[in-house]
């Protein structure tokens, strides 16, 4: 069963506003989102900021990747770190969102193509449209949000909808709440790997600050860059080339590595200090940015 036939319980708290059948003309926004790869959303791979975006809303670039089509061409593959950024929309504030998302591609691992279970924070949507497989769209008239075979009478409210593999699903909300959000494929290893977008919604202004006593002097924090590695015996460690062999049998691997590194974190807590754990002190008088 499709979950564009799903109904609504209680029609009388729909947001009519929401559901016209005809186009927009005002107060409405509309977006197309690709999700064909277990690791890429419009074929970028999402980096998260290496700070809180709101504190750095003049100088996004000390924390963050612009993304640039120019330099992530069309026939990148998703190896390509050109393609890694800090992807984000902006909403309006109180506009009528409509997000169309497609997984029209055969990305991943066996080129067969990935169904996402794609999760937005901040907000729920109502699932107007959704078309598991040959999809066509080619009608000039779909434009402005008046798409064929909507369900603009009691459809469903959700934050997570599947989005199966060759299909596309047409979803609508209303930007009530101004901040930045995260939207992402709920499978951890996708997340993890880049699939996912984050969105603002509103103006800074519009953000309710937050507490005066809100920790942010630590400033923007980069990870340390980790090489693959391997040992090769007399205490020599040599890297190793990964290469998509490499890559997925490490992926088959790590479904026996997990657990077991969940056990050695746990034995350790229950032991006390890791050995390599130790207190970083913030000097007091550290600035940050405004």
């Amino acid at each position: 069963m499709c979950y564009d036939k799903l109904r609504h319980p209680k029609s009388s708290e729909i947001d009519k506003d929401i559901l016209k059948d005809t186009p927009f003309t005002e107060g409405y926004e509309e977006h197309f989102i690709n999700m064909h790869f277990d690791s890429h959303v419009d074929g970028f791979k999402y980096e998260f900021p290496l700070g809180m975006p709101y504190y750095y809303k003049d100088d996004m670039a000390l924390i963050s990747k612009d993304c640039k089509k120019v330099n992530c061409s069309r026939t990148a593959n998703k190896y390509d770190e050109n393609c890694n950024c800090f992807y984000h929309l902006k909403h309006k504030l109180n506009n009528i969102v409509q997000i169309t998302l497609y997984n029209m591609g055969t990305g991943g691992a066996f080129t067969t193509g990935y169904a996402h279970p794609f999760h937005i924070h901040g907000h729920h949507f109502y699932v107007m449209k959704d078309i598991c497989d040959g999809a066509v769209w080619r009608n000039k008239s779909w434009m402005n949000g008046a798409v064929e075979g909507m369900n603009t009478v009691n459809p469903s409210l959700r934050d997570t909808i599947t989005l199966p593999v060759g299909g596309y699903i047409v979803i609508r909300f209303r930007a009530t709440n101004p901040g930045w959000w995260f939207a992402h494929c709920h499978l951890e290893l996708h997340a993890m790997s880049g699939t996912a977008y984050a969105f603002q919604v509103g103006e800074h202004e519009d953000i309710a600050p937050p507490p005066a006593n809100f920790p942010r002097d630590c400033g923007a924090f980069t990870m340390p860059k980790l090489e693959p590695r391997h040992s090769t015996g007399g205490g020599r460690i040599k890297p190793q080339i990964y290469t998509p062999h490499t890559y997925l049998h490490r992926q088959k691997n790590m479904y026996i590595d997990i657990p077991t590194c969940l056990g050695c974190v746990l034995y350790k807590k229950d032991r006390g200090v890791c050995e390599n754990q130790k207190e970083v002190k913030l000097p007091n008088n550290q600035n940050s940015p405004d």
